[in-house]
């Protein structure tokens, strides 16, 4: 290895010089050691046992929950002494081993032997197109496309799949597409197997698709070329099916993937897929048609039957999100407010109903807001939903609700919480939410607190039973950070807005429905979060306990390969030499060298986005200006896992073990491969939850009910409590919880006689309640009063000039968009963090104006 390393840089060495030389290095190396290690046995005694009492807290973190060392225990050393001390003077190869890979023939670090070196190859590119693009069509196949986008330019094609074992090869095919194309157009369908792939002409003019992974393609032309590239979408459920929508607001529809087109409508505001959450084949598509009024009509394509059906008459805005359609109508409340217009939120959970007869709307019970405030869906679960209220306007915060099954009862679950608008340049600005759900956990959602007026101090917060309660997040017991004066606050997306600012780049954290628990993100400890100075952060248990890496101070890209079992980690920079890996769970990080000339990585790192494969793939550019070319390094980690795990590789772990609770009501058992097992997972490997053990009830599965709040351990009427946000006109009375209780939904605990008491529910008077309620019923007076002035709007409307009437629509229209939620977009395909077309995107919110 040495003699091939040296002489790449001469060669006309021979043999016999390098042997000399290297044993020439060895003598002075030994020289140094011996001074060294003099110095370190005078140390020996005092510090010995503060290091083993900090190294054991780094012990099998997996599943458990570690005490801290004792205070006043241990006398500080610096990181790189301390670790020399303990291969000195403690033979355990686990401890402080993800801080430096040992290289010593015969020591055994984290499970493998020090000889062990990742195998990587480059790719042999030969590309110097000005765009590129890589995606993931398969478990061990790669898709590029390059393309030039100057006239008269060339896009090649490249294949890249697994021939034998640990090798992959790449295959061009310069005339697989004729013409150039749009690389960041790029989309693959997840409806088949990722085997169709689409990608755009540079013109926006022709769209050339693939039904076997990129190896053939077939042109069509489009019916328009005004439409921004992420105004194609996939459709999830069938491969076929594509829609696009186009920047004069009409919506084209193919059923032959994109072989002929027909248009569906025009002066279409939104777009949504939906299909049905069972499985069925039923698939719709909701779209409304937008006009200068405060409401619009929202209609439902039925695409195997080809037809259009009216869904509601008042939608302002809607929003398609797992069981629920939402809703948001403009309700004239009469005298209340002076003739104010407020908006009300309907959900439906029928809204897949094959007659449209039998979908009905709920209004939700939420507090009421104007028209400069608004709500908005941040995600939805098989039991509820979260909505956050903004409670004045341009205010940094306000209260995130949870919802019960129906999605149509809201009891507060978080205040203060993160919704802040940021301004960029140009006078731009966006609105940033934190909220982050963890896939491969149950009931476990992220996001941030506000603790100051200004809105410039933020807290990181984590729920494990679906918004119940919320705790801050412990830090890794390696640290000096005590809790809860001091916690861990990751570095989500309102951090990832303002990392420019510091000049950094931030990857969103990362967290794959296959891996088990593991959860990888920037973060900093303190009381509040430090948005300058991120660090890597890795949770291997889904958020109960995290831990340090130890890795060097910047910013990082990483991935997860083999459902869990490997995690790569690589410099966030303008150049990179190194990657670091894991093969425990983040226990234990192994540091190799990829190549002796370093790479601008601006394509970070391609992993499968399902984590099934055991290859990655690092991808930037070496060279500058004209003669630069596109690299590719191939990453086996096939060479380090050279097994198949057996039946005595795995145990079962339940979840949240690391807590003396049971949330949810019971605990999911998985079957994962244990910190010490050197194999990989064979294919057809179940990652899901193989059992549970079910719990008795006990405080933490029940939440405040509707119209209660939380005050300390009981559930409180609610101050600002209405009525009439629960009677309709003409109701006598509503029920309500005795206790002020009800089970959070989703919550699957034993009832004892003493819990079903909590759930007890009782009959109230609707005494006093508002006539002109969030029900959309307004008194007669009121209706004849909203007539005779709707009468004298349009007289004046129609004396108002035409361009004094557009302008005033243009600034509602501008009104409207700054209070827009953050377009949550998906990185490029090319990106390793995230494949095409992962998810629907949620740009849209239901409030605002």
């Amino acid at each position: 290895h040495l003699f091939r390393i040296i002489g790449k840089r001469d060669h006309s060495l021979t043999q016999k010089t390098v042997i000399k030389s290297v044993r020439k290095m060895e003598r002075e190396r030994t020289r140094t050691r011996s001074l060294g290690l003099l110095f370190l046995l005078l140390l020996h005694t005092a510090a010995t046992e503060a290091v083993i009492s900090r190294a054991e807290s780094h012990e099998s973190l997996h599943f458990s929950k570690r005490s801290s060392p004792a205070a006043g225990s241990a006398v500080e050393l610096p990181d790189s002494l301390r670790r020399e001390l303990l291969h000195h003077s403690r033979p355990s190869p686990r401890a402080f081993s993800h801080r430096l890979r040992g290289r010593r023939e015969g020591e055994v670090t984290c499970g493998l032997p020090a000889s062990t070196v990742l195998e990587h190859n480059p790719v042999e590119l030969s590309e110097a197109a000005e765009a590129i693009q890589a995606l993931w069509v398969g478990k061990d196949e790669i898709l590029i496309v390059a393309s030039d986008t100057k006239i008269g330019g060339e896009t090649t094609v490249w294949i890249g799949a697994t021939r034998g074992y640990g090798v992959f090869h790449f295959t061009p095919d310069p005339k697989a597409i004729q013409g150039t194309v749009s690389p960041a157009s790029l989309q693959v369908s997840l409806a088949d197997s990722r085997n169709t792939v689409i990608v755009l002409s540079h013109a926006r003019d022709l769209l050339y698709t693939s039904s076997d992974a990129g190896r053939s393609w077939n042109k069509h032309k489009l019916p328009v070329q005004n439409f921004e590239t992420s105004a194609l979408h996939l459709s999830r459920k069938s491969s076929q099916h594509l829609v696009l929508h186009s920047q004069d607001q009409k919506l084209y529809h193919s059923l032959d993937r994109g072989m002929s087109w027909s248009q569906v409508a025009d002066k279409v505001g939104k777009v949504q897929f939906a299909s049905d959450v069972y499985g069925r084949s039923k698939e719709y598509l909701f779209f409304n048609q937008g006009t200068m009024l405060n409401s619009s009509p929202l209609f439902r394509l039925d695409i195997n039957n080809n037809k259009i059906e009216e869904i509601d008459s008042r939608a302002f805005k809607f929003q398609v999100d797992g069981r629920y359609l939402f809703v948001s109508r403009q309700n004239y409340t009469g005298s209340s407010e002076k003739d104010a217009v407020t908006r009300r939120l309907y959900v439906s959970n029928t809204y897949l109903s094959a007659d449209p007869a039998h979908i009905t709307f709920t209004e939700v019970q939420l507090p009421s807001v104007k028209p400069e405030q608004f709500y908005v869906v941040m995600a939805t679960h098989e039991s509820g939903a979260f909505i956050h209220v903004a409670a004045e306007p341009d205010k940094p915060s306000g209260a995130l609700y949870v919802s019960d099954s129906s999605g149509s009862r809201y009891t507060l679950s978080l205040k203060n919480h993160l919704y802040k608008q940021v301004h960029l340049s140009f006078g731009m600005s966006v609105s940033v939410d934190d909220f982050f759900e963890v896939k491969s956990m149950r009931g476990v959602y992220i996001t941030t607190m506000v603790t100051d007026a200004k809105g410039d101090e933020h807290v990181t917060m984590i729920t494990f039973n679906n918004g119940g309660q919320w705790q801050r997040l412990r830090p890794p017991t390696s640290s000096e950070c005590h809790y809860p004066a001091c916690s861990l606050h990751l570095h989500l997306q309102y951090s990832r807005v303002l990392a420019p600012r510091y000049n950094i780049s931030l990857t969103a954290p990362l967290t794959v429905q296959s891996a088990v628990g593991i959860i990888l993100a920037h973060g900093s400890l303190g009381p509040v979060r430090d948005d300058a100075h991120p660090r890597l952060y890795v949770s291997s248990d889904g958020g109960w306990t995290w831990k340090d890496p130890g890795l060097p101070d910047g910013t990082f890209v990483y991935g997860i390969a083999d459902y869990g079992n490997i995690i790569a980690v690589a410099h966030d920079t303008e150049h990179v030499e190194f990657i670091w890996f894991s093969h425990d769970r983040g226990e234990c990080f192994h540091k190799e060298q990829l190549e002796s000339v370093p790479f601008s990585l601006n394509r970070g790192l391609l992993m499968d986005p399902a984590a099934a494969s055991l290859y990655a793939f690092v991808m930037g550019v070496e060279g500058t200006g004209k003669e630069d070319e596109w690299r590719l390094i191939t990453l086996n980690f096939a060479s380090l896992l050279n097994r198949k795990c057996q039946h005595n590789d795995y145990h079962n772990v339940s979840e949240h073990v690391a807590s003396a609770d049971c949330l949810l009501g019971y605990r999911s058992v998985y079957n994962l491969t244990t910190d010490d097992a050197v194999c990989y997972n064979e294919a057809g490997y179940n990652y899901k939850a193989i059992d549970s053990i079910p719990c008795k009830c006990t405080y933490l599965d029940y939440e405040c009910d509707y119209g209660f709040i939380r005050d300390h351990s009981s559930c409180v009427k609610d101050p600002h409590f209405s009525l009439s946000s629960v009677c309709p006109p003409g109701a006598s009375t509503y029920k309500e919880s005795k206790s002020g209780f009800r089970l959070i939904p989703g919550d699957k605990c034993k009832m004892t006689a003493e819990s079903k008491k909590l759930l007890t529910q009782q009959e109230q008077p609707c005494t006093d309640h508002e006539e002109d309620s969030g029900f959309n019923q307004q008194p007669r007076k009121t209706r004849a009063a909203a007539k005779v002035f709707g009468a004298i709007v349009i007289i004046l409307a129609l004396l108002l000039a035409a361009g004094l009437s557009f302008y005033c629509y243009l600034r509602c229209r501008g009104k409207a968009k700054s209070h827009e939620r953050v377009f949550y977009q998906k990185l490029p395909v090319t990106d390793s963090r995230f494949s095409a077309a992962e998810e629907d995107s949620d740009d849209d919110l239901l409030g605002a104006s």
